[in-house]
């Protein structure tokens, strides 16, 4: 977003210097460069975890050495073993019971040397990818749910309001993990394929250069031994990351559900909160899985390497004609199935190589739109000549929002000048202008209530104020975040406790518990602290009806201490009369200056003024005219609607 500065205009007695702050809509460019190349792809999921200033790039690359050395370290002790085969079994046709022994011997040690090997790797593995998932992960959801900036407000609102990009929940948390999984698992299959091709190409070669085939069945106890002595442990993890991961999606879904109400609250930053803690719970739950992961490969190898069967036919003909030796029937079979595997390597992992491709790609333009697309800014003749398809390459100019600090509660908190507002761009549809050069002013004990027909813009006007919406031009200028609180008619019900229900956005917080169970009151809905207390977590929008959601948004205002503004859009529209007026009595002993959007009557007596939005009859072309205002007094308007 652009910075500028600009003068204060409310206070006479001091001149502040204010930040601006441009709302900007996502381009509707295709992303550069259309299809990424797969390395262009592949730098993209590298870069979080290894990039230069990372803080996990040592750990990243000393776990990617000991990988390497230990797949070095498999291939020679698979050589070494190799030969260590032949000999004994060459002893073991001469007769020769020492060097027979000293064989067995020799296997005995390679298998200590190769198991503790393999088990190492195992570890190493599992531990890069979920380090490396890690990385990337927070990398994609912290930009999408608090953003790079000091506001804490990422660009999930956007994102759902932009539909240019499907999932993103679904990338940051699935897409993440198979590619890493399947990534990782691909490279080292690949690096260990090649390295055992080298070392064994050339003793089958030099042993057996015909073409053979060769029957090797492994033991069916390895088999039981693996299912009955490590299945259930595994299965029980298993159990637990799908369950988790399953809450992990299903926070962020919620956060797409709900983007405009957390937008309004600016509750990025607490959902970031949540989604870190959700997850450091989930890598816990992943390494206790590792160890058994890491025993299961053990106890396999060892039966594996433990295993003499041998396919006799293979040089059983250069045997018998004194051309070979006994010992190289074994040495020949194993180093075939060694290349026969590596050779074999891309042909079976065609359809992993192809998922791969395109969770690198999804996760590409995933990443281009959070840390990387800078939306392009063109002047444009008039706010109606707007790009509203994929085809053009400019934006409209946007809403300028200014943030004030109020030095007195008289001073103004909302000023509104010649702003006309226009739907934002989404792909497939066509920008509207809603509302043209709307200008009016709010002091400090001064209420407005915005009317109008359905559809006409009463919503879109708050939203505006709030910053979600900018397409258009003028300039909103308005207290601070901290001092101005939006109130959607739908509230947002977030994950977690009765306490943090209420304090919602704001995770950390002093308020005693008497405090709360005061609004409670207040609001009348003190049986819910009696009921569940402050610290048990529930589905609170499964558990509260809309209306005892909207008193729930109603104490959470009067438990925040520094508020000067309230926007309210039909904030009361699921409550019944009494308690409507109940609740805006609580409002008014709270605060001096609100907003609210309503139809009901009833909400008259709680404004000083009301801004009636109206539309003039469609044009000849079927086209909607932008909506007229006028501002008035409440009795004025009383007035104008006793006349008609």
């Amino acid at each position: 977003a652009r910075t500028a500065k600009k003068k204060d205009s409310f206070h006479n007695d001091s001149d502040i210097e204010l930040e601006a702050v441009e709302s900007e809509p996502l381009s509707h460019k295709p992303l550069s460069g259309g299809t990424p190349s797969l390395f262009t792809a592949a730098a993209v999921v590298v870069r979080p975890f290894l990039a230069r200033g990372s803080p996990t790039r040592r750990r990243g690359a000393a776990l990617i050495t000991g990988m390497l050395v230990t797949l070095l370290a498999e291939s020679m002790l698979l050589l070494v073993f190799s030969e260590v085969q032949k000999g004994y079994m060459t002893a073991l046709e001469q007769k020769n019971s020492k060097r027979f022994y000293e064989g067995l011997w020799n296997v005995g040690g390679v298998i200590l040397c190769v198991v503790p090997t393999i088990g190492l790797h195992c570890y190493l593995q599992e531990s890069l990818a979920t380090e490396w998932r890690a990385a990337i992960t927070r990398s994609l959801a912290g930009c999408y749910l608090a953003g790079r900036g000091a506001s804490g407000q990422g660009l999930f609102y956007k994102l759902h309001m932009d539909g240019s990009l499907d999932n993103p929940d679904q990338r940051i948390c699935q897409d993440t993990a198979d590619l890493v999984t399947n990534g990782l698992k691909l490279s080292v299959d690949v690096c260990s394929s090649i390295l055992r091709l080298l070392g064994f190409v050339a003793v089958l070669y030099r042993i057996s250069p015909g073409i053979c085939a060769g029957i090797f069945l492994y033991a069916a106890v390895s088999t039981l031994g693996a299912v009955l002595g490590f299945g259930p442990r595994m299965f029980k993890y298993q159990t637990l990351i799908t369950q988790q991961e399953a809450t992990l999606r299903y926070l962020l879904i919620r956060v797409r559900e709900n983007a405009e109400s957390i937008a309004f609250f600016r509750g990025g930053l607490m959902e970031w909160h949540k989604f870190e803690a959700l997850f450091a719970t989930l890598v816990n739950t992943v390494y206790q899985r590792i160890r058994q992961i890491c025993g299961f490969l053990m106890f396999t190898s060892a039966i594996r390497f433990a295993t003499f069967a041998v396919p006799v036919l293979l040089v059983g003909p250069s045997y018998m004609r004194g051309e070979a030796e006994f010992g190289q029937i074994s040495q020949v079979s194993f180093a075939f199935h060694m290349i026969f595997d590596a050779l074999m390597l891309i042909t079976s992992k065609v359809p992993d190589f192809s998922r791969l491709a395109v969770q690198m790609s999804r996760l590409h333009a995933l990443h281009q739109v959070l840390l990387h697309q800078e939306p392009a800014r063109s002047s444009v003749a008039a706010p109606h000549s707007v790009a509203v398809g994929w085809q053009n390459d400019f934006v409209t100019t946007s809403i300028a929002l200014w943030e004030v600090p109020l030095a007195r509660d008289e001073d103004l908190v909302l000023d509104v000048q010649g702003v006309t507002l226009l739907t934002p761009s989404r792909q497939g549809a066509q920008q509207q202008t809603l509302l043209k050069d709307i200008t009016f002013q709010l002091k400090g004990g001064t209420s407005l209530l915005i009317v109008g027909e359905s559809g006409i813009g009463k919503s879109s006007l708050l939203r505006a104020i709030a910053g979600l919406w900018s397409d258009g031009q003028g300039s909103i200028t308005r207290c601070g975040a901290g001092a101005a609180f939006f109130m959607p008619q739908r509230p947002y019900m977030c994950l977690g406790t009765l306490q943090e229900q209420l304090m919602y956005p704001h995770s950390n917080s002093l308020v005693s518990a008497q405090d709360i169970r005061t609004a409670l009151q207040d609001v009348r809905l003190e049986y819910l602290f009696d009921r569940h207390g402050l610290l048990t977590e529930h589905d609170w929008s499964t558990i509260l009806s809309l209306g005892e959601q909207q008193r729930i948004n109603f104490a959470r205002v009067l438990l925040q201490p520094e508020l000067k503004l309230a926007l309210l859009d039909e904030g009361t529209s699921a409550c019944d009369p009494e308690n409507e007026m109940h609740l805006y009595d609580a409002l008014k002993r709270k605060l001096k200056s609100f907003v609210s959007v309503g139809h009901r009557p009833g909400l008259r007596r709680f404004h000083t003024h009301v801004l009636l939005l109206e539309r003039d009859k469609r044009t000849s072309d079927g086209q909607t005219t932008p909506a007229k205002y006028s501002l008035m007094t409440v009795a004025e308007f009383e007035s104008l609607n006793s006349l008609a």
